[in-house]
């Protein structure tokens, strides 16, 4: 017989999860999340429908399954005619991604881009081919003075042209030579020695204070000045003979400090534990979730609510226990109960003036009760 139990086991599966996946997913115990898979959640009674239905969407949501498939899903199971509605609509979706509402997973899209990357880098080779290398030549500059021309003897008796031959020699050869008359070196060989001269003041200056420093401190040491005086000694001793108590204590010792207690956690957790009877339902409404819901608490189980500042509970307050890290909250009913609106409420003040509260232990139950047998975390839903 078709069930969505078997259904949702089906498609976790073919997902690759385990049941503790899921249990780890949604905080739901594996007693229960194993009840749904064969089916026998819907032959225990005392679960209650609303918790039933609650359990059922939040292990669907954690395999991705639509909320609107789920509730008809749940509707057909309880009216009898289920008929493989979830399996139907996974199988469709997970092999026709073009109908439907079905998304991809986060994985199938990584996996599909990393496809599609690497189609990408096969179309385009790298060519690595090595570029040529360039030889680097040297431009040497010719050497003018060999190719210059042979001056032509002149004549004799011709002293006008031997005169300007001799002048445009003497014009080509002062152009080739470098200008070393325009440097000033004996300018620069001054402000170099200026430099030197300048640049050990400074440290010549601490040598001299350190040296004048170390002066002073021997001849004092040698003068006596740092030597102890006899008179404190002296003075004991006369103390003693004449039988006066001395004062031996540390002057200006300073008080003890108290040790700081570090902040409450910014989320905190009252457990609520059914001691004497099944609670049928209680309610409870926290800052955390800002809903008045009611939860079924078998006797001897204890469930923890998280909330930050404030905290409300209303329901068989004769039958339930209220704890902070293990330690028992002493008369609610008379310390923190809201007559106008009947329900107890606890807030972060409360607990933080109380510094015992912030320390963990084992449940300090009343005498005559025992501790719970299980201790789990409200459902999501």
């Amino acid at each position: 017989m078709p069930s969505i139990g078997k259904d949702l086991a089906k498609i976790r599966n073919a997902r690759g999860l385990s049941l503790q996946e899921i249990q780890a997913a949604t905080k739901i115990p594996l007693t229960t999340l194993q009840s749904i898979e064969n089916g026998t959640i819907f032959e225990q009674s005392i679960q209650g429908n609303t918790y039933t239905r609650s359990f059922i969407r939040s292990y669907g949501r954690a395999l991705k399954i639509e909320d609107d498939i789920l509730i008809n899903g749940l509707d057909q199971q309880e009216t009898g005619n289920y008929n493989h509605l979830l399996w139907n609509h996974y199988e469709s979706a997970f092999n026709k991604p073009a109908s439907g509402n079905f998304t991809l997973d986060d994985e199938d899209v990584e996996s599909f881009e990393t496809e599609q990357i690497q189609t990408v880098g096969k179309s385009k080779p790298v060519d690595k081919t090595p570029e040529p290398e360039v030889e680097e030549t040297l431009s040497v500059e010719p050497d003018n003075t060999k190719n210059e021309p042979q001056q032509t003897a002149s004549k004799p008796g011709n002293t006008d042209t031997a005169d300007n031959d001799k002048v445009d020699a003497d014009k080509k050869s002062s152009s080739k030579q470098p200008a070393e008359a325009d440097v000033n070196w004996a300018n620069m060989g001054h402000k170099f020695i200026e430099s030197r001269k300048k640049t050990p003041i400074g440290i010549i200056s601490l040598v001299v204070i350190i040296i004048l420093l170390l002066a002073g401190a021997t001849f004092l040491y040698q003068s006596g000045f740092f030597s102890s005086s006899d008179e404190p000694v002296s003075t004991t001793a006369q103390s003693l003979q004449n039988g006066s108590v001395l004062d031996l204590s540390e002057p200006d010792s300073p008080e003890p400090v108290e040790p700081v207690i570090a902040d409450l956690d910014e989320i905190l957790y009252l457990t609520v534990y059914a001691a004497y009877e099944r609670l049928d339902p209680v309610r409870v409404w926290s800052d955390e979730k800002p809903r008045m819901d009611p939860y079924w608490i078998e006797q001897g189980t204890a469930m923890n609510f998280d909330f930050q500042d404030t905290i409300r509970i209303r329901g068989q307050y004769s039958n339930l226990l209220l704890f902070m890290n293990g330690h028992l909250i002493e008369t609610p009913m008379e310390t923190h109960f809201n007559q106008g609106e009947n329900y107890i409420e606890l807030t972060r003040e409360f607990f933080t003036t109380d510094p015992v509260f912030r320390n963990s232990v084992s449940f300090q139950t009343p005498e005559g009760v025992a501790e719970p047998d299980s201790v789990i975390f409200r459902p999501s839903f």
